[in-house]
């Protein structure tokens, strides 16, 4: 853990856990994303377009 971890939370012996409320953890690979960035919406709508066909029996 030590070693994933930014310099803004360890100094030269301890780390602590960045505060992850309201937040997830990414993967940290090849992507364009930074640590960091944020993605996404705290609320969503669903339009007709964003739901599958579906029945209900």
């Amino acid at each position: 853990m030590w070693d994933v971890l930014d310099n803004q939370y360890k100094d030269s012996t301890t780390f602590t856990l960045p505060d992850l409320s309201d937040l997830f953890i990414a993967n940290a690979g090849s992507g364009s994303y930074s640590l960091g960035d944020s993605d996404g919406e705290n609320d969503h709508t669903l339009i007709t377009a964003e739901i599958p066909a579906h029945t209900h029996t």
